[in-house]
């Protein structure tokens, strides 16, 4: 079992369009809304692979009902917590030939009971499902920067795994609890490090990336004495725990949407991690290439709802075990 929490849910509205000219008005060729977040997303993915999966999130005002209506129509198992703050809605502009663009709207605040809820949530799952992973993954609202470092702090107390993908005080305060799993990118991993990720490539196709990421996550696997997934964009993504590192890439794609990729990618990962034991993965280069198959599906794909574990091609990932520094 794989419990989800996304602390931040949103509607995802995406236009699709030919073109777009600055400081005019322009026209979609269409449209859609999708339920959003990127524990949502890491659910949807695993419950389409028909993996075992329940997705817990607060939800609140009309947008949030459309999102649990959404969550239903996608088969998504989920437990919500109500509230009376609206749910966000984000906006992505995909346009023919060019890279996505996307607008998030802030994480608005919620009460402190809508945490306590959650939490009370997550323990009741764990009583039902041991030895399950604990996934908080995405933007954390302003005053709630405690709840992933709760959630891994309470996965440990029942025997369970917890993975955590999130950024800013939300993810230090985590680090410190100490997570059997981080999931950043290329460029949240560098600034853990201490690198200025303005220096990189944003899309990850930084000569030697590779090496350089796979210290980073060398580094900061032996800080929290866990395992760190990373993703580098168009160069893969790489792994590290105790027992080593891992790169693992695909044939090179013309990407349709990388919006939800690196989500796919972590679920992906979790798909056949269940033999997790604190910093080590029973067979890592085989979840890195599940990994690599599901986030190079996901880019295929125009939207973030399809089932990547069925486009997914692992035995075209090549994985390469890098020597430890």
């Amino acid at each position: 079992m794989i419990i989800t929490v996304t602390p931040a849910p949103g509607l995802d509205r995406t236009y699709r369009a030919t073109e777009f000219v600055e400081g005019r008005v322009n026209r979609a060729t269409s449209s859609e809304v999708e339920a959003s977040g990127k524990g949502v997303n890491v659910s949807r993915a695993l419950a389409a692979a028909a993996a075992a999966t329940v997705a817990v999130l607060p939800l609140g005002g009309p947008e949030g009902r459309h999102l649990a209506e959404l969550l239903t129509a996608d088969g998504v198992p989920f437990l919500a917590v109500q509230t009376d703050v609206p749910t966000r809605t984000n906006t992505t502009l995909a346009v023919a030939g060019r890279r996505t663009t996307k607008m998030n709207a802030p994480s608005p605040a919620l009460p402190d009971q809508v945490w306590a809820d959650i939490e009370r949530i997550v323990d009741d799952l764990l009583l039902q499902h041991p030895g399950a992973w604990v996934l908080c993954s995405g933007s954390v609202p302003a005053g709630a920067q405690h709840v992933p470092a709760r959630l891994v702090e309470l996965a440990r107390r029942h025997g369970a795994r917890s993975a955590v993908d999130s950024s800013g005080t939300a993810l230090e305060l985590a680090l410190a609890a100490k997570p059997d799993l981080i999931a950043p990118n290329h460029l949240e991993l560098a600034e853990l490090v201490g690198v200025d990720p303005h220096t990189l490539d944003p899309d990850g196709g930084a000569t030697g990336l590779v090496d350089l990421a796979a210290g980073w996550a060398q580094q900061m696997s032996a800080r929290i004495d866990g395992a760190v997934l990373a993703t580098l964009g168009s160069s893969g993504a790489v792994y590290a725990d105790a027992s080593g590192r891992w790169h693992g890439v695909a044939p090179p794609i013309v990407p349709v949407n990388t919006v939800g990729a690196g989500d796919a990618l972590l679920a992906g990962f979790l798909s056949v991690a269940g033999s997790v034991r604190p910093g080590h993965v029973a067979d890592p280069g085989g979840a890195l290439a599940t990994a690599v198959a599901w986030g190079t599906a996901a880019c295929a794909m125009e939207s973030t709802s399809g089932d990547v574990a069925a486009g997914a091609d692992i035995a075209a990932v090549t994985i390469t075990q890098l020597r430890t520094t």
